[in-house]
């Protein structure tokens, strides 16, 4: 492994993405695509819930998944 591919390992280990993430701008574009669409899918699904406690329980959940995957 050369030392540049050694550091982006490290960085990508770091800030939680794989190494392809900047090697491979397509597919990171690609990737960054999916992933806005997921986000706009869960806001428009979020913003239909008029109950308060029933939208702290999403952003609860949400908050947890999120902290246990990190």
């Amino acid at each position: 492994m050369t030392d540049n591919t050694a550091r982006l390992t490290e960085i990508a280990s770091a800030i939680g993405v794989p190494v392809e993430t900047f090697t491979q701008p397509a597919l990171r574009a690609s990737e960054r695509t999916e992933r806005l669409t997921e986000i706009m899918k869960l806001i428009q699904a979020f913003e239909t819930i008029e109950d308060a406690p029933a939208r702290r329980r999403c952003i609860t959940f949400v908050e947890t998944t999120a902290g246990a995957l990190r």
